[in-house]
C-alpha cells in the first residue's frame, strides 16, 4: 500500500468573527488545509512566515488591520509570491459600493458575500487556486525565480549550456560570472524574511538594468546571483562586475529607523 499522499492547496482565510471563520473553515477543510486569522495584521504575519498559501480570503471590515490596508500590503510585497497572490475580498452589506470600488481598483482578485453558500465558497477556491498553480507552472517552466522573477539557477545552466556550446564551436569569447551579496547573513538573525526579500529583489533589479540585454543574471541561492556575459572578454566582464559592485554598495536600505548597506563578493 502506498504512502504517498495528495499535498493539499493551503488556504488563509481572513475575518473577525469566530462563527465565519468556523463555517468557512467547515466548508473549505474538506478539500484544502485552511489557516485562520483573525484580522488584517494576524494575517500580514502569517503571509510573511509562509508565502505560499494558494489564496487568501479576506473580511473588508476587521480591527487592527482591515481589508483593505491588508490588500496594499499584499500587492505592495516586494515578494513576487505574496504580491501576485489571488485575494478574494469577503464583502458584508454593511459594505459601500465607493469601499468596494476602492478595494478593487487597489487589486482584489474577486469578491465573495456574506452569507455565503457551499458551492459559492468553494466553487470561488477552486477557480483561483487551480489558475494560480497553471501560472506557478507556466513560470516553473520559463524558469522564473517565483520571489524576485528573475531568472531561477535552472534557467541559467540551460541557457549557460547553449552559450558554451555556441562559443565553444565558434570561438567566442564567454564570461561567466558569481556575484553573492554580503553581509546578509548577519541581518537574516535580526530582521524578517520581507526585509530580506526587499533587500535581495531591488539588487537583483538594479543588475538586470546594468547589463546588455544579451546578458543573463539569475538568481542561484537566497543571496546569490549568477551573470553570463556572451561576447565579452575578461576585461570587459571585469568592468562590468566593477560597475555592479560600485552600484550595490551606493544602495541604502532604510529598515527599522537605520541605514543599511551592502557589498557583493
Amino acid at each position: 500500500m502506498s504512502d504517498t499522499k495528495t499535498e493539499r492547496p493551503e488556504v488563509l482565510f481572513v475575518d473577525d468573527s469566530s462563527t465565519v471563520r468556523a463555517a468557512a473553515n467547515k466548508i473549505l477543510s474538506k478539500q484544502y488545509i485552511v489557516h485562520q486569522a483573525i484580522n488584517g495584521k494576524d494575517a500580514w504575519e502569517k503571509l510573511e512566515a509562509n508565502p505560499d498559501y494558494a489564496v487568501v480570503f479576506a473580511d473588508i471590515q476587521m480591527p487592527e488591520m482591515n481589508g483593505l490596508q491588508l490588500l496594499k500590503h499584499i500587492r505592495t510585497s516586494p515578494d513576487r509570491r505574496i504580491a501576485q497572490k489571488p485575494i478574494i475580498m469577503i464583502t458584508g452589506h454593511s459594505d459601500s459600493h465607493a469601499a468596494m470600488r476602492a478595494v478593487f481598483e487597489m487589486g482584489a482578485t474577486g469578491f465573495i458575500s456574506k452569507p455565503f453558500d457551499d458551492i459559492d465558497l468553494i466553487s470561488c477556491a477552486c477557480s483561483y487556486i487551480n489558475l494560480n498553480q497553471r501560472l506557478s507552472q507556466l513560470e516553473d517552466m520559463l524558469g522564473i525565480d517565483r520571489q524576485s522573477g528573475l531568472y531561477n539557477a535552472l534557467h541559467f545552466e540551460t541557457e549557460g549550456c547553449k552559450a558554451l556550446s555556441m562559443a565553444i564551436r565558434h570561438k567566442l569569447e564567454l564570461e561567466i560570472a558569481y556575484i553573492e551579496l554580503k553581509p546578509l547573513s548577519e541581518i537574516s538573525e535580526s530582521h524578517s524574511n520581507s526585509v530580506i526579500t526587499q533587500v535581495v529583489v531591488e539588487v537583483g533589479k538594479r543588475i538586470r538594468n546594468h547589463l546588455r540585454d544579451e546578458e543573463t543574471v539569475a538568481r542561484i541561492g537566497a543571496s546569490k546571483f549568477a551573470l553570463l556575459l556572451p561576447l565579452t572578454s575578461c576585461s570587459n566582464s571585469k568592468t562590468a562586475i566593477k560597475r555592479v559592485k560600485t552600484m550595490v554598495r551606493s544602495m541604502k536600505f532604510a529598515i527599522n529607523k537605520s541605514r543599511l548597506r551592502f557589498d557583493i563578493a
